[in-house]
């Protein structure tokens, strides 16, 4: 059986512990020049990491909002009869599509004066997001009347409400609103109707020329 030693009793040689002592400080403490590389090495792999989570979360922002798009669903080489568009005229056949990252969400035919039409989404405070539609019906001089169709994007697209922007008011003469859009107090969807310079017939003209419409995204 082997005796324990007692170490403490040990004598060793001074010259050959300085020499061991100092190839372990060598061990424990890289040169400068090592040091750097390291420390280089762990900042670009730590600015990668960051870049990384950066496109990542770019990336997540743009497919959580949905787009909006409008688009003609005649085509010029079409003709014009028959009409089976369920518009006056096959060029005002309009269709409003919604995707998100690359995913279609909703979809709806209308029909839109001469074929224009714009359209953008947006975002109540409590997070439910509407689809707004400006578009025009009606042809001829002065006989287009212009609205804003409103629509709730859930399950499906639900065209909740229709306000009209523009309309005649005499043979020459339009009266015009101006919109914004933002959250109410109780977080809704709010959207304030300013009216432009009153011109025309009386009896064609809204009795105020800045209204607010609310709409509670909690129905």
């Amino acid at each position: 059986m082997p005796e324990l030693q007692e170490l403490g009793n040990c004598q060793t040689d001074p010259r050959g512990s300085e020499r061991v002592g100092s190839e372990v400080s060598r061990k424990m403490n890289p040169s400068p020049i090592f040091a750097s590389k390291i420390d280089l090495k762990s900042a670009i792999r730590g600015l990668l990491v960051a870049i990384t989570v950066m496109l990542v979360l770019l990336a997540t922002a743009v497919h959580s909002a949905p787009q909006a798009m409008v688009k003609s669903r005649w085509h010029e080489i079409a003709p014009l009869t028959p009409n089976h568009t369920g518009c006056d005229f096959v060029e005002d056949a309009m269709l409003l599509v919604i995707v998100d990252g690359g995913k279609e969400l909703g979809r709806e035919d209308f029909c839109a004066a001469y074929g224009r039409a714009k359209t953008e989404v947006v975002t109540d405070g409590r997070g439910q997001r509407y689809v707004l539609v400006e578009f025009g019906q009606g042809r001829g001089t002065n006989a287009t009347t212009t609205y804003l169709s409103v629509y709730r994007l859930a399950i499906n697209l639900l065209e909740i409400m229709r306000i009209p922007l523009s309309w005649s008011t005499g043979p020459t003469q339009r009266f015009t609103y101006k919109y914004t859009v933002g959250s109410d107090q109780l977080r809704g969807l709010q959207i304030t109707l300013h009216g432009t310079h009153a011109m025309g017939s009386v009896c064609c003209l809204p009795p105020e020329e800045v209204q607010t419409i609310r709409i509670d995204g909690a129905r």
